[in-house]
């Protein structure tokens, strides 16, 4: 069985959580697949001024 990934969208100083996302939309947001997001994540923390956390 496959884990479910879920991440969040966060403000830079972590205090607010501004979107919920699936490895899914994540990875659509990114512009990769799925097999490319963990190597993608060590070099993009942020998408649009928020902070990319993972539940």
């Amino acid at each position: 069985m496959i884990n479910k990934r879920m991440f969040m969208l966060v403000t830079p100083d972590y205090k607010r959580i501004v979107r919920y996302l699936t490895s899914k939309e994540l990875c659509d947001m990114l512009g990769v697949t799925i097999n490319n997001l963990d190597m993608k994540l060590t070099k993009t923390t942020m998408i649009d001024g928020y902070v990319i956390a993972e539940e």
